[in-house]
């Protein structure tokens, strides 16, 4: 009986070792929750890239997602240059199509837009009253417009 014994329980040891062997790794959730930082930092440094080109085009400063350089981080540098591309490219398209706006309506349009779009990105409600006093209060329907169209992200 003791050499039986002898014989199973190495046998039984190489089981429980062989079935360690072929168990999947288990999940660091320290690494899981880095994972997803990344992508909500670069969903982070889109919304801001869009923001800021928005907001460019509404101040007729030149299409440069690089004088933003403060605005980004270099593992976030890709998603914030196509959200000011983004950004940009809606501000201006949105300009062409109301191309029968004054200078003014237009210029209220576009601030309206960009201050939408960060009340979005940063979690806001939707508040253009907040804004009352920084533009033209005849030019409030334009204003209004704007930010409206960049908080839906239109």
């Amino acid at each position: 009986m003791n050499r039986l014994a002898l014989l199973i329980i190495p046998l039984a040891l190489s089981q429980c070792v062989s079935q360690r062997l072929h168990e999947p790794p288990a999940v660091d959730p320290t690494q899981a929750e880095d994972r997803w930082e990344g992508r909500e930092l670069e969903r982070t440094a889109f919304a801001d890239g869009e923001a800021d080109g928005a907001a460019d085009f509404a101040s007729g400063s030149p299409n440069s997602p690089a004088s933003h350089r403060s605005h980004f981080a270099a593992g976030t540098e890709q998603a914030y240059r196509e959200g000011y591309n983004e950004g940009y490219d809606k501000a201006a398209a949105a300009g062409r199509k109301s191309a029968s706006l004054t200078a003014a309506q237009q210029q209220a349009h576009d601030l309206g837009y960009a201050a939408g779009v960060r009340d979005h990105r940063m979690g806001r409600g939707d508040d253009p009253d907040k804004y009352a006093g920084t533009y033209d209060a005849k030019l409030s329907s334009w204003f209004l417009d704007g930010y409206h169209e960049g908080f839906e992200g239109r």
